[in-house]
């Protein structure tokens, strides 16, 4: 399943009448942890890298680090992490304007995806994808904290395919992985945002609950 991109529900949301914040700087530890945990960091730190490549560009470069150092701990191919730091050195020189910044990390992302899917565990790719769908919908969810009218937001966060497409790969038991605290809350929020969203209609005591279980997950990876 092709999942929606960070720019694509960045762009509902914004059609919802929505502003996204400006997401918390988190860079991790990569070498901590189990590989699920440096799979679903490694996912936030890409929609974090698109999200605030204009909005807030002194963040890329410490972001661009953590994410070479996760593709490191992940055994990510020597070209691609060459890739990414001739991104970090063309930045640093300064050469690539605002536009040409934005387009060169959705090359990288678009390079790195089908990349990372052919050379690492069928199971890993997707838990990249769901930390960065998690943190993009947890962003939505503080946008939207007050807003008088949640069925434009409901509309955005109704996504049932994708919550069954990350449900299928958090079972440990499918992929004969061990039960991880990370994938244990992991299962819990998508359960959550399934019984919610498809709800007739979203209430504010919902969205504050979805917020409170994407946060939970985000917790984890710190």
């Amino acid at each position: 399943l092709m999942t929606p991109s960070v720019r694509e529900i960045s762009r509902a949301a914004q059609s919802a009448g929505l502003t996204l914040p400006i997401p918390e700087l988190r860079t991790f530890t990569a070498n901590a942890g189990e590989a699920d945990h440096a799979a679903v960091q490694m996912g936030v730190l890409m929609a974090d890298l698109t999200l605030t490549s204009e909005s807030a560009p002194e963040r890329t470069d410490p972001l661009l680090t953590a994410l070479r150092a996760h593709l490191e701990r992940l055994s990510a191919s020597e070209d691609l992490i060459l890739e990414l730091a001739d991104l970090q050195g063309e930045l640093r020189a300064g050469v690539l304007s605002p536009p040409q910044k934005s387009q060169r990390l959705d090359e990288l992302t678009a390079v790195a995806i089908p990349e990372l899917q052919q050379d690492w565990d069928p199971w890993l790719m997707p838990l990249v994808q769901a930390g960065s769908w998690i943190e993009t919908i947890h962003l939505v969810c503080l946008a939207a904290a007050g807003a008088s009218d949640l069925e434009p937001v409901a509309a955005v966060l109704r996504q049932p395919q994708v919550i069954r497409y990350f449900q299928a790969y958090v079972d440990p038991r499918a992929h004969g992985m061990s039960e991880t605290r990370l994938l244990w809350q992991l299962s819990q929020t998508l359960a959550v945002l399934a019984e919610l969203t498809a709800a007739e209609a979203l209430t504010a005591a919902d969205l504050a609950q979805i917020t409170t279980q994407t946060e939970r997950v985000l917790a984890e990876l710190r």
